[in-house]
């Protein structure tokens, strides 16, 4: 796959201040009545304030669009679900886009319709880079919008979720004949809920013969204004399409999304993951074994933002920078107190890492207000102190007060914090369908749907369950130095990293030690931090006197992963597991031949776990996907990534790995 391709934007002509698509020759809206336009072809024919007006609390709607152009018909379909659809609901975008406006021309384009404003201020805010990948805004408290950019044949046979209704929009079949393809109509079928519509500006033979060999039934309706006609309609009967590229991945939704869920952890992964499910109106109780949240490595004063990206870009840059991007976002909409946005400075602090960052820049073309490359005069002035090395500057990167952040995530109406309790076993009552968690008091808390965000911890509650679940613990020093200068003014990321002073205190670090479970602070420890320091930034650590710094700082442990990415999803079970996909051990490029039943699963169980030294810049994503598996959202990433976090991918391995 091509993963953080820089895409071309739009080419536009502007006339009479509306845009003109130079590639296609075309226009993307209405030159007299654009947004009349829209509510006809798309609201109206999909028979949306009807269909809005029979959904109950807690209910989500899908509308996914082909061709996001600039933004009016998702704009239109959010301001009209919050006039009309009762409070309590929710309504889900998804769109993609190969070619996107600039967010220049996208806030000229939008000017045209103030009566959108409140709509379009997030989405300008938000507004992610022109790069390859999956991008979540939250448009209103009701309504987000997931923006995928890049084709849309090959991103729409790459997700997963149940649509409602379709604006199948994106410049006339004669105009870009890429789009209006029979895998179109198939996809669509594929990803379309029982109850799916469409609705689309054309009346194209081709594209009304596609529709109907995909399963949609057609008709032909008045067109808007001088358009003659226009094509409606709706699924005929449920897919016989196989649901994903890989299905040893694809696992059966719950019946009915979940109105409740016990949360294990009040740490980063289970703070975001509460904050996400209760934003979705579901009511989460969250059980933490110390007296406080983030009481485990959660719990530093200050962590770095920064992602690592591969020379060449793979699954996991792929999965950190669509997770950077969430974070960033969430930050950006909450209190300044929780983050200072400085920038991250990555030193190419020997010839290794000189290498990658070399091949970074060579392979890809990131845009400059997310990845710079500098020298080390340029990085001397970003970071305020002299600086050897030149190095990679992350400008909407920073640090965050990941203690802070998590009491903020978990200030919520629908969160309710028990802290004081250790979960120490699990077990499912399949009579009653329900889990019980028994508590170091004895006291038995029930649970319909169990989620586990509790670190390395979570190895012991599911030794039984999932004895095969490969974490570990690291150890992590980071020490404290007692300071008066106001440098460096970026965080700077090099063998170890070094944050801006937050009140008069620098923070540095940080240590690994695999296999260690000591918890107080090691002079060694200190030591080595402040070697890696002095190695790195010779003239600053020479200023702040270290030989002479008292031992302070703290100990966490990060729970991972062999391969680095965390564990999101629901846990199988292994001997059903193995025994369904048994042929993987003979063909690693075995797949069943039809839509086979699903491989078992423990039932409503979830885990959000392993997320390592870079969790600011995973716990978010996470949370979302971990609410699709659930089934309120649609997957907010391909299913390539959500694979490349799926629990059961070391199960797999495991099987193509014992080949014969």
């Amino acid at each position: 796959m091509d993963y953080l391709q820089a895409l071309t934007p739009a080419h536009l002509d502007w006339q009479n201040q509306q845009p003109y698509a130079q590639d296609f020759a075309d226009v993307y809206f209405s030159r007299d009545q654009g947004l009349a336009e829209t509510h006809y072809v798309f609201l109206q024919q999909n028979q949306l304030q009807q269909r809005w007006s029979q959904l109950s609390t807690g209910q989500h709607f899908v509308i996914a669009e082909t061709g996001f152009g600039t933004g009016l018909n998702m704009l239109a379909a959010c301001a009209h679900f919050m006039e009309t659809a009762p409070e309590g609901t929710y309504l889900h975008l998804v769109s993609v886009e190969k070619y996107p406006l600039t967010r220049e021309d996208l806030t000229r384009a939008l000017a045209a319709w103030p009566q959108l404003a409140s709509y379009s201020t997030p989405l300008l805010a938000a507004y992610p880079p022109l790069v390859k990948g999956s991008y979540r805004l939250q448009l209103s408290h009701r309504v987000s919008l997931t923006l995928h950019f890049g084709d849309a044949l090959a991103i729409l046979s790459q997700l997963e979720m149940q649509v409602h209704a379709w604006f199948l929009d994106g410049f006339a079949p004669a105009r870009n004949p890429d789009l209006w393809q029979p895998a179109l109509f198939t996809q669509m079928a594929r990803l379309s809920a029982p109850d799916a519509s469409f609705a689309t500006f054309t009346a194209a033979g081709m594209v009304k013969r596609g529709l109907q060999e995909a399963g949609f039934h057609v008709r032909k309706v008045a067109g808007f204004g001088r358009k003659r006609e226009m094509l409606s309609g709706y699924l005929l009967a449920p897919t016989k399409y196989a649901h994903a590229k890989v299905p040893f991945f694809y696992t059966p939704k719950p019946k009915q999304p979940p109105q409740a869920v016990t949360l294990i952890g009040a740490g980063m992964a289970g703070a975001a993951s509460a904050r996400f499910l209760a934003d979705l109106g579901v009511k989460v109780r969250v059980l933490e074994a110390a007296t406080q949240v983030a009481a485990g490595a959660s719990g530093n004063r200050q962590g770095a933002l920064y992602i690592k990206l591969a020379a060449q870009a793979n699954r996991h840059s792929a999965f950190y920078w669509q997770g950077l991007y969430q974070s960033w976002q969430q930050l950006q909409q909450m209190s300044k107190t929780l983050w200072d946005p400085c920038g991250v400075l990555q030193l190419a602090y020997n010839a290794q890492e000189q290498k990658r960052q070399q091949g970074f820049l060579q392979n890809l073309s990131l845009p400059e207000a997310w990845v710079q490359a500098v020298d080390a005069q340029q990085a001397s002035q970003l970071a305020g102190v002299p600086v050897q090395h030149s190095g990679l500057f992350f400008p909407q990167a920073g640090y965050v007060r990941p203690a802070l952040w998590c009491q903020a995530l978990l200030d919520h109406p629908n969160i309710d914090v028990i802290t004081g309790v250790e979960v120490t076993q699990l077990h499912f009552d399949a009579e009653q369908h329900v889990w019980h968690l028994f508590s170091q008091d004895a006291t038995v808390y029930q649970a319909s749907h169990v989620v586990l965000a509790n670190a390395y911890a979570a190895k012991k509650l599911l030794a039984q369950m999932a004895p095969w679940l490969p974490i570990k613990s690291i150890r992590g020093q980071i020490t404290h130095l007692a300071t008066q200068q106001a440098v460096p003014q970026t965080v700077i990321c090099h063998e170890g990293y070094l944050a801006p002073p937050l009140e008069n205190t620098l923070c540095l670090g940080a240590s690994f030690n695999l296999g260690s479970h000591v918890e107080t602070l090691c002079a060694q420890d200190q030591a080595n931090n402040l070697a890696l320091l002095q190695h790195a930034l010779p003239e600053f650590a020479a200023s702040l006197n270290t030989p002479l710094a008292p031992l302070a700082g703290r100990v966490g442990f990060r729970c991972t992963s062999p391969d680095y990415l965390p564990l999101v999803g629901p846990i199988p079970q292994e001997a059903g597991f193995k025994q369904m996909y048994a042929p993987l051990s003979k063909d690693a490029s075995w797949r069943p031949e039809t839509h086979s039943p699903y491989a078992p699963y423990w039932p409503h169980l979830w885990v959000n776990l392993a997320h390592g030294s870079r969790g600011l810049a995973s716990v978010v994503l996470s949370a979302q996907i971990l609410a699709a598996h659930m089934g309120l959202i649609p997957a907010p990433v391909s299913a390539d990534l959500l694979q490349g976090v799926h629990p059961a991918r070391f199960l797999v391995k495991a099987l193509i790995q014992a080949r014969t």
